[in-house]
């Protein structure tokens, strides 16, 4: 599962660093401000792991490090709820900031149709769905929501950090 993750995390930053951001999604290198944006249950990006654990929600959450690098941190506790559905809820961090949630259940249709009634959702057919500056991914039983912003300025320095060690080899 850890794998998973870290594909999908990798396959982001690629497809994002190739792509442009959607119309109207706002390059974060040039708005003065970080602008948070709903993930997962209403938690929004740019908070630190610190205060995530602090959310009354996750207070008493057990937590599961994925992953711990220099500029990522990715950590999952098992037994969330979210909608009535009680499945495992993952959230990645760059720099510090919260930039992408996931929740799997093994409900998952059931789970799929509910979240996109409440928040009217209309997926394409790759499984993608925005929602403001809010990005929403499904795959089986998973549902991934990305801050496109903190993914544009993510995919920013993981280019420029890459093209620093293509000159310096």
């Amino acid at each position: 599962m850890k794998a998973f993750r870290v594909l999908v995390l990798v396959l982001f930053c690629f497809v994002t660093s190739v792509y442009p951001s959607p119309a109207g999604v706002p390059n974060s290198a040039k708005a003065n401000q970080p602008k948070p944006t709903p993930l997962l249950d209403g938690i929004m990006s740019y908070q630190s792991f610190e205060r995530i654990k602090t959310l009354p929600k996750l207070k008493n959450a057990k937590w599961k490090v994925l992953e711990n690098t220099r500029v990522g941190l990715t950590v999952e506790t098992g037994s969330y709820s979210h909608l009535g559905f009680t499945g495992t809820a993952t959230f990645a961090f760059f720099k510090r900031r919260l930039i992408r949630t996931w929740f799997e259940t093994s409900q998952y249709v059931e789970y799929r149709n509910s979240l996109t009634k409440k928040l009217r959702l209309k997926w394409d057919k790759t499984g993608q769905a925005v929602v403001g500056r809010t990005e929403l991914n499904y795959n089986w039983k998973t549902v991934i929501w990305t801050d496109l912003d903190l993914q544009q300025e993510a995919s920013v320095w993981i280019s420029n950090q890459s093209d620093y060690n293509n000159q310096h080899l």
